[in-house]
């Protein structure tokens, strides 16, 4: 590539998109608005995301417990789903607060979450559901 931008999406059928993109970056010298519009769709995304309780991409996530949802509604009544005290929600919905991660130069862009339990609910463990907070794929764009 003559100007050195090469691009990686680590996502399953990520591919095809990545091709694309390489290809685009022979003749494009500077990514920011591009990675600027990626940053406004997946903030709507994960925003959906949890509005929907993990439908957007899924079937949805898997409801609580009757003694966590007991315990949780006395410490935070009406909070949904993986909205605990919201710094994870808002991580991903405002890429403007502390946990959120928003990188990006001319030819490299990073966005997602510094909360360090976010990875845990997205894989699941053995004591907690499985709750996906993103699973992007060429679909998405």
């Amino acid at each position: 590539m003559a100007k050195g931008i090469e691009f990686g999406i680590e996502w399953p059928g990520g591919s095809r998109l990545l091709g694309a993109l390489n290809r685009f970056g022979d003749e494009i010298d500077n990514f920011m608005p591009l990675f600027e519009l990626f940053a406004i769709y997946y903030q709507q995304r994960f925003k959906a995301q949890f509005d929907s309780q993990g439908r957007v991409w899924g079937e949805g996530w898997k409801p609580l417990t009757d003694q966590y949802a007991a315990q949780k509604n006395k410490k935070r009544p009406r909070r949904l789903i993986m909205e605990y005290d919201g710094v994870l929600r808002a991580s991903l919905t405002d890429l403007n607060t502390a946990q959120s991660v928003k990188l990006s130069d001319r030819n490299k862009a990073e966005f997602g979450t510094r909360v360090p339990y976010a990875w845990f609910h997205q894989h699941g463990t053995n004591r907690l559901p499985k709750r996906i907070l993103a699973d992007v794929n060429t679909s998405d764009i």
